[in-house]
């Protein structure tokens, strides 16, 4: 889930603003960010206000985003409260309504900084030029799968080259697809013999073998 950038939420009214921070950090460091991208939700609370000193303690996963903070006392009470989290980010949006269909150019796609509200999910978000869309998006939605999607590199039914490569030995046959995929991703093909194999799409209509059983025999490859 993903909102507009705004400001952070705050604590309830009349806590030390110093909770905030503790929690800021905490969630900080559980998912490797810096603390001042980390925007709090905090949900309703109808305890007593927690005072400066109380130990303050971040229970649970935090998977989507959700926690739950528990506040102890010097005196040994103990409340809880629930809390959403997310961070601010830079990510592709839409510049405009997309329909189905569309492949992605500089002017469908604009950086905005943007809330997401869930657990970072790792790594660099990927170049979206020339993906396509698999419904319609609106304006200033974030481009993403499984809404976006890279262009297919092979279809179910298309006649592929089918490479296979071990030390200085190389081979490449003719097949023809039995499934759909996009650069990077495993299909099966089936050769002119009729044996079927795994691959994994290398370029638009190549697929190089990647089953470590197949081996080279005096029809071809099995």
């Amino acid at each position: 889930m993903v909102g507009p950038p705004g400001a952070m939420a705050q604590v309830p009214d009349g806590w030390p603003s110093g909770i905030d921070v503790v929690v800021r950090e905490s969630i900080a460091e559980r998912w490797e960010i810096q603390s001042e991208t980390v925007r709090l939700e905090w949900g309703q609370y109808h305890g007593s206000t927690p005072a400066p000193d109380s130990e303050i303690e971040l229970v649970g996963s935090g998977r989507g985003g959700h926690w739950v903070v528990r506040i102890t006392a010097v005196s040994g009470g103990t409340s809880t409260v629930r809390l959403r989290s997310g961070y601010s980010a830079m990510r592709a949006t839409a510049d405009h309504r997309l329909e189905r269909g569309v492949t992605l150019g500089p002017g469908d796609v604009v950086m905005r900084d943007t809330v997401i509200w869930h657990d970072p999910a790792g790594g660099e978000q990927p170049t979206l030029l020339g993906w396509v869309t698999h419904r319609r998006i609106e304006r200033g939605e974030i481009l993403g799968r499984p809404a976006v999607q890279p262009p297919l590199g092979v279809e179910a039914g298309w006649p592929v080259d089918v490479v296979w490569s071990r030390g200085p030995i190389a081979l490449r046959l003719s097949g023809i697809a039995e499934g759909s995929g996009a650069v990077g991703e495993d299909v099966f093909v089936r050769t002119e013999s009729g044996t079927r194999l795994m691959g994994t799409v290398v370029a638009p209509g190549v697929v190089r073998l990647t089953r470590e059983r197949s081996r080279v025999t005096p029809g071809g490859i099995s």
